[in-house]
């Protein structure tokens, strides 16, 4: 299905090669893992098979590559995605309309499908995945989460014989990526070709063939679920392979039993959407000096909680206090800061150490430089943010965050791009900016990350 030869690309004639002799054969409905630490490549190799590279990527190529038979370099996009269908890191990149229904029907209504063939076809994904409460709604509306099912079911609509997913589990919760793996489990039963460039391996440990393991563009190396999951610590934090296990979530479950001052406060919260209730909380209550994760479902209201202290949203009725005095949303504001779930709209300079210095609210270039070494951004000073990968650029935005002294820090799925050792780098920056913070609040489905960093853990029902 797939023949790569001695394939290299770069981005510009000024940059390393992003990919390097790779040599690949896919065949027909083989499930196949793309692996290693973030930037080495595994999203660049994906764009080289949908044919993204080089329809809409500049850059210099060496070797071939072939999808089903086609020269992806040669032959017209259209053509290919008959043949494969992407699934992106972020789902927004690849919506063409406001409603969910008209979504899914889009890619069929452009190849000509009968309206009553598409008819059918929405209500077999809408029963796969389980997306009745999704149908005909707002894209704009949903929760990231409920935005990446929509997008997944899209693609799966048009029925191609190869599904490309690039971190596919991103946003999504536990109940959605066991999800996930049933329908990629279908997929692959049907004999579909699948190539997926994950960080979050166990929904994954029963289906994948064979895990292709990149280090800095080249293929280092092929391991089977069984050998990644025997790994010692040491080569884990070395390859930034993760578990293949699930890790369960023995959390310290949060209470409002407080031993240190309140920071922050919350007393008859109420936000509703045209009528509807999102968000309702009659008494909440947070220490200073605390780590807390919050879990839940997708579409349980966790990331407009986040807007909503942050003084982003408008709650419909309410109070929020900081040191028993009630704030308003442009204190909020002045007090808090909100890492969102698409770190590309909170990234304005044109290199990483500006971006840094940006919000940072220290004294001293000498510590910006520290700070960035032990994140292990330094050798990505001068680089523009725009170009790196995505668990590069959400290292940068976490980092720009942890320097800028507010109050109320939210993080919202900070670890959706991170390989383990990136994980664990970014949990021990957290910590260490604990003695400094008032509050930090981590919104996420990663457990393994949580159970690393937080205090404490609440579930939102």
């Amino acid at each position: 299905m797939i023949e790569i030869k001695n394939l290299s690309f770069r981005y510009s004639m000024n940059d390393d090669y992003t990919l390097k002799n790779i040599n690949l054969s896919v065949h027909k409905g083989e499930c196949i893992l793309l692996c290693g630490k973030s930037g080495c490549g595994k999203s660049t190799l994906l764009k080289t098979i949908n044919g993204i590279i080089a329809e809409f990527c500049n850059g210099e190529i060496d070797g071939s590559i072939k999808v089903c038979g086609m020269n992806t370099f040669e032959t017209e996009i259209y053509k290919i995605s008959e043949k494969v269908g992407s699934v992106f890191q972020n789902p927004k990149t690849q919506f063409y309309t406001t409603n969910t229904t008209d979504e899914i029907a889009f890619c069929l209504e452009n190849y000509g499908v009968e309206r009553m063939k598409i008819n059918e076809k929405i209500e077999e994904v809408k029963n796969t995945f389980n997306l009745e409460a999704l149908m005909n709604r707002n894209i704009f509306e949903l929760s990231g989460g409920e935005k990446q099912k929509i997008a997944i079911a899209s693609v799966y609509a048009l029925d191609p014989d190869i599904f490309v997913f690039d971190e596919p589990s991103s946003s999504l919760d536990i109940d959605s990526m066991k999800e996930l793996s049933k329908v990629m489990g279908k997929l692959k039963s049907a004999g579909k070709t699948i190539i997926i460039a994950e960080h979050r391996l166990w929904y994954l440990k029963n289906i994948v063939d064979r895990a292709i393991y990149l280090e800095n563009g080249k293929i280092i190396k092929e391991y089977s679920m069984g050998e990644i999951q025997n790994l010692s610590e040491e080569e884990r934090l070395r390859t930034g392979l993760r578990h293949t296990e699930f890790q369960s979530g023995n959390f310290k479950v949060k209470t409002n039993s407080l031993e240190n001052t309140i920071e922050l406060g919350i007393h008859d919260l109420l936000y509703k959407r045209k009528k509807k209730t999102i968000l309702k909380i009659d008494t909440l209550n947070f220490e200073r000096g605390k780590i807390v994760g919050i879990i839940g479902k997708n579409g349980m209201g966790k990331s407009t909680f986040a807007k909503i202290i942050c003084g982003l949203e408008k709650q419909s009725s309410g109070r929020i206090y900081k040191d028993n005095r009630q704030l308003n949303s442009k204190n909020r504001i002045k007090n808090s800061l909100l890492v969102m779930q698409e770190v590309n709209n909170q990234l304005f300079t044109d290199t990483v150490h500006d971006e840094i210095s940006l919000t940072a609210d220290i004294e001293g270039e000498n510590k910006i430089n520290i700070c960035m070494k032990n994140m292990q951004i330094d050798k990505l000073s001068k680089k523009n943010p725009h170009t790196l990968s995505g668990g590069q650029k959400q290292r940068v935005v976490i980092l720009s965050a942890l320097l800028s002294n507010k109050s109320f820090l939210f993080f919202d799925e900070p670890t959706s791009g991170l390989d383990y050792a990136s994980m664990k780098v970014v949990a021990e920056n957290i910590k260490s900016f604990k003695r400094e913070k008032n509050l930090i609040l981590i919104i996420s489905h990663d457990y393994e990350f949580l159970e690393t960093v937080c205090d404490e853990v609440m579930h939102f029902l």
